[in-house]
């Protein structure tokens, strides 16, 4: 099984002491569970961070990951969540086919809380957020999600993409006999990227996030249809 989890380095690390650098909540859970799930079926956990090559350290101390992929380039500075959802699709069909892609669920304040969905649709996937658990049964990835303080089971064949929330960051448990033995950086000429078209910053084409979002029951793909249009008439 191959699971790659984006990671970033967390807001409140210390950039001048690398021993105090972390990445953020959420993303520990998901590679705690993507490193669970290895344990139990086998596999490769890769981690990929876009940043510069002060990472590389944070990168190569992570337990639970197999491989570390840094994205770095003068090129990949500065961008928007858009532009990051097309790097990392990039670097990911670079790579070899992922059974699983995980990210941490982003609040909708981080410019980057689109970027699990974003990737989800443009690599054509099916995406489960608000996970806090994840496991794999056969060809199927499991996942306990929180909606609305309840929880629901929910199920996708491979491949998926997942987002983490950190509810259960206090007891996450990181197989701590693996991490990377390197860290590979690709630039843009690597990934044969000659230039990123950034577009508008998220922050401009937000509609009014203070409304709770509509969680849609349905029993089949025509009835979920329905249901979107008559919230859209609305």
């Amino acid at each position: 099984m191959r699971i790659a989890v984006f990671v970033r380095r967390a807001v409140e690390s210390t950039f001048r002491d690398s021993s105090n650098e972390d990445i953020e909540r959420s993303e520990k859970v998901a590679l705690a569970e993507a490193s669970k799930m290895i344990k139990l079926r086998g596999g490769d956990v890769e981690v990929f961070a876009i940043g510069d090559k002060q990472m590389v350290s944070l990168l190569g101390q992570l337990y639970g990951a197999t491989h570390a992929t840094l994205l770095s380039d003068d090129m990949f500075t500065n961008l928007d969540v858009y532009s990051k959802a097309d790097l990392l699709i990039s670097a990911i069909r670079k790579s070899r086919p992922f059974d699983l892609i995980m990210f941490g669920e982003y609040l909708q304040d981080d410019p980057d809380w689109l970027l699990p969905y974003l990737v989800a649709d443009k690599l054509n996937l099916p995406h489960i957020p608000r996970a806090i658990r994840a496991w794999s049964e056969d060809s199927r990835i499991i996942c306990e999600c929180v909606y609305y303080e309840s929880i629901y089971l929910k199920e996708s064949r491979v491949p998926v993409v997942v987002s983490m929330l950190d509810a259960l960051h206090s007891s996450v448990a990181i197989l701590r006999d693996v991490k990377p033995k390197e860290v590979t950086i690709w630039d843009s000429k690597f990934l044969g990227i000659k230039e990123i078209a950034k577009k508008l910053k998220v922050n401009e084409t937000k509609n009014n996030l203070s409304k709770r979002p509509t969680l849609i029951e349905y029993n089949s793909y025509d009835d979920l249809a329905d249901k979107i249009v008559d919230l859209i008439r609305k």
